[in-house]
């Protein structure tokens, strides 16, 4: 319940200022805190998807200086694992680049550079769970449920059961949780808009404003993690 009182004060704060134009203050953010911003976006995303590489490399290295009998296959996993996703940032970055090429038609391009990250990760996945694949060695998966997954709870959150002075005090974090999800929208749009990317920008700030707090309220109704 609190976690959901935050959320829905959350939700009440950006709605507020979505519907008195704050987003337009925006304006007022440099080029160097859109760029400091974006880094501290960016760095979670890179450790999150190295770690794991690293983890499996130090692994198999563990493994072949102690001689197990795993060591071979746990080598090969490992070397896989590195190909693979060094196979998915080269295509990645070629839909990227594509953008900015002199091959095909202005709208081919704009389409690969758009939806090529998400073929390109579509595309190895499916590499990598294919038999010739696997017959190299095996990856690690992600566990998926098999059968209809129970949450143990109603899907709506019991807000009445929360005593009334900390469904107020919930309004204190939902303040700093109002001004990430500020930020972090209207920098990101700013960034998107930026004149190097040649788009037109249209006075959707605040639309955007209002449905993250639509979005905020209705997740935290459910106790289900934001969207941001």
């Amino acid at each position: 319940p609190m976690y959901a009182w935050v959320g829905l004060w959350t939700a009440g704060f950006l709605l507020t200022a979505a519907c008195t134009n704050l987003a337009g203050l925006i304006r007022y953010c440099t080029r160097f805190t859109e760029e400091v911003f974006n880094s501290f976006l960016g760095s979670p995303y890179s450790w999150l998807a190295t770690n794991p590489l690293l983890g499996r490399l130090r692994a198999a290295v563990v493994a072949t200086a102690a001689g197990a009998a795993s060591a071979a296959q746990s080598s090969g996993s490992a070397l896989l694992s590195l190909v693979l996703a060094a196979l998915t940032l080269g295509l990645c970055q070629a839909s990227s680049d594509l953008s900015t090429s002199r091959y095909g038609t202005a709208r081919a391009r704009s389409l690969v550079a758009d939806f090529g990250p998400a073929c390109a990760v579509a595309t190895v996945s499916a590499l990598s769970a294919s038999r010739v694949v696997r017959l190299l060695a095996e990856v690690p998966r992600l566990a998926l449920p098999t059968g209809a997954v129970k949450l143990g709870r109603p899907l709506l959150v019991p807000l009445f059961s929360l005593p009334l002075k900390f469904r107020l005090l919930a309004a204190l974090p939902a303040v700093f949780l109002a001004i990430l999800f500020f930020l972090d929208q209207n920098i990101t749009v700013r960034t998107v808009n930026s004149p190097v990317n040649k788009l037109l920008p249209r006075p959707t700030y605040h639309l955007d404003l209002a449905v993250l707090g639509m979005l905020t309220a209705a997740t935290s109704l459910c106790g289900l993690p934001w969207m941001c």
